[in-house]
């Protein structure tokens, strides 16, 4: 207790020793929420099938989800990052490094919409129109998991409102969206989704065969029949076509060359067996061509599943002036529902890797990067040796493994719906360092990851307001974990915690229950009590030796959760083990 024993107890004297709630008590929420495939595995995760390593056994603070598939015969290692998901993340990677060369594309405004069925099953291939005044300003199609970003910054100028209109089926339905409104909105559909027996399943590379991708072609070779060998045994039985756009540079053999796609697995091999790695020579090469071939002219299945994996270690020409460029691909593709997911390969430039994440984070893929067995930063590797900003994070796999768990998880939505934390969290367990270390270690990521995750940018380090833990711990315990939040939030620098003489009052007035949870109504009278336009609210349940922290970033003026987080701890690292 040295380092924070200080701060713990002048914030024990702050929030006081409450007592124990007197509520029913409630079951954790299950580490691994059951699904009949498991989903894609998130940065940081170990990918081994649930099973820890050395390493992690002696770990105090370790970040686990579920894991990867099978070991696959490849020897490249990679990893990636859904920037999406760690939204907030990206915006600043963006800005940071905005002097590259790249189309610039204003992304910081965003509005979700989840399409669900009656069911609450998520809707795919429903068609997406939003309108300003009546005039369409952008189209296009929700992907498996129900999902369509829209980017009001890109197009809307100074309109406060917009119309969207979805259409699945006969359906239609229109709904109006405040740009000042809630950033996540889910709309149910009153149908039911319909799904063909074998759900169509469009993998399609757009490969750099350039002289120095030699290794990546010859890997793409040897894996193909792993990746179809595990996707072809999934519960659904996807019907596969593989496709293939290779691309080199102005004044070499070809520029672009097609494999249409087929469900024809060894015509696919053998056609992939006579490509060979040639031409170049000047770093960039014509990725923009092999965009327009791949996005905008293949014959796309129209109800299913569509997958682009862009594969280069060059970033592309930008002065060509092509009238089709990588931005009208990225566009293109939210169009017709494909997700492109980008590999950046043999220590591809800044230049590079911002603009394959740009052509990701918009269609709602993520970008991934082959690590050659470098580490990442949480890992102990240098700064930016296996891309330019992962920060923590990161893991590593094989590169199919990788690819399968993708199109797994595209499938998973199909029969499954992900929990609110992506089955992933942070777990502390008692080991060579001192309790309150492991705690404070806890909490740090915990935080880290709602800044990171935050749907919303937080550029302008919004006034924050934390709530006292909601928990069925004792009062001593309770502060403890409460406090340690307090002070982690307060060490972030994207949040500006508010600070408030009264604030032990204000937690008596707003009664959160055992849940911890936020509605609109609480998080707007906590706002106005606090003068918070954040606020971080949770819960804390106990099982056996286990303590389940859920903690979540609301947004006062919606009262929408903007991210959320959650911490696994023994028992043994809480004030009331330590006597």
């Amino acid at each position: 207790m040295k380092r924070l024993a200080p701060l713990l107890c002048l914030m024990l004297l702050f929030w006081g020793c409450t007592e124990t709630l007197n509520h029913r008590s409630v079951p954790p929420e299950p580490v691994e929420a059951e699904k009949a495939m498991p989903p894609l595995p998130t940065f940081g995760m170990h990918a081994d099938e649930g099973v820890m390593t050395r390493e992690a056994k002696s770990a105090p603070v370790r970040k686990r989800g579920l894991g990867a598939p099978s070991a696959s015969a490849s020897g490249l290692k990679a990893a990636y990052a859904d920037d999406n998901r760690q939204f907030n993340h990206f915006l600043d990677f963006l800005e940071t490094y905005k002097e590259v060369p790249h189309i610039p594309a204003d992304v910081s405004e965003r509005i979700t919409l989840s399409v669900l069925d009656q069911k609450g099953r998520t809707l795919p291939d429903c068609t997406v129109r939003i309108a300003l005044g009546g005039k369409t300003v952008e189209t296009g199609k929700t992907t498996a998991d129900g999902i369509f970003r829209t980017y009001p910054a890109l197009y809307a100028g100074t309109a406060q409102t917009l119309t969207a209109t979805l259409r699945y089926a006969d359906l239609e339905k229109k709904i109006s969206l405040d740009r000042s409104g809630r950033r996540d909105v889910t709309v149910t559909l009153d149908t039911h989704r319909a799904l063909p027996a074998a759900v169509p399943l469009d993998l399609l590379f757009i490969l750099d065969t350039t002289g120095s991708m030699g290794e990546e072609i010859e890997q793409l070779k040897t894996s193909i029949d792993l990746i179809n060998l595990n996707l072809s045994q999934l519960s659904v039985r996807p019907l596969i076509r593989y496709g293939m756009v290779m691309y080199r540079d102005a004044g070499d053999e070809y520029v672009t060359r097609t494999i249409p796609f087929t469900t024809d697995l060894e015509a696919f091999r053998q056609r992939l067996s006579r490509v060979r790695a040639g031409g170049g020579g000047d770093t960039p090469e014509d990725l923009e061509s092999a965009l327009q071939k791949g996005i905008d002219e293949m014959d796309w299945n129209e109800a299913g599943i569509r997958l682009a994996f862009a594969v280069t270690d060059a970033p592309p020409h930008l002065d060509y002036d092509h009238a089709f460029t990588y931005m009208d691909a990225a566009h293109t593709a939210r169009e017709k529902g494909i997700k492109i997911f980008s590999v950046g390969t043999g220590g591809l430039s800044l230049a590079g890797e911002y603009v394959l994440r740009q052509l990701s984070q918009l269609t709602g893929g993520a970008y991934i990067f082959l690590t050659y067995g470098e580490r990442g930063e949480s890992d102990g590797g240098a700064p930016g040796s296996v891309s330019h900003h992962t920060g923590a994070n990161f893991t590593s796999d094989k590169l199919e493994a990788v690819i399968i768990n993708i199109a797994r998880n595209e499938l998973n939505h199909l029969v499954a719906q992900p929990d609110e934390t992506h089955g992933e969290y942070f777990e502390g367990v008692a080991g060579s360092q001192k309790p309150d270390e492991v705690t404070a270690e806890l909490f740090e990521k915990a935080v880290g990851q709602l800044a990171d995750y935050a749907a919303i940018s937080l550029s302008g380090k919004p006034a924050t307001a934390v709530l006292p833990l909601a928990s069925e711990l004792s009062g001593p315990d309770a502060s403890y974990l409460t406090s340690a939040l307090l002070i982690a939030a307060t060490r972030h620098p994207l949040f500006t915690v508010v600070e408030r003489d009264n604030t032990s009052a204000i937690a008596d007035e707003i009664t959160l229950g055992l849940s911890g949870f936020v509605d609109e109504e609480t998080a707007a009278r906590a706002g106005r009590l606090t003068g918070a336009e954040l606020l971080m609210a949770g819960r804390v349940v106990t099982s056996g030796s286990r303590v389940d922290v859920i903690v979540r970033l609301v947004r006062v003026e919606t009262g929408e959760v903007l991210s959320a987080t959650r911490i696994l701890m023994d028992t043994s690292l809480l004030p009331s083990a330590w006597d």
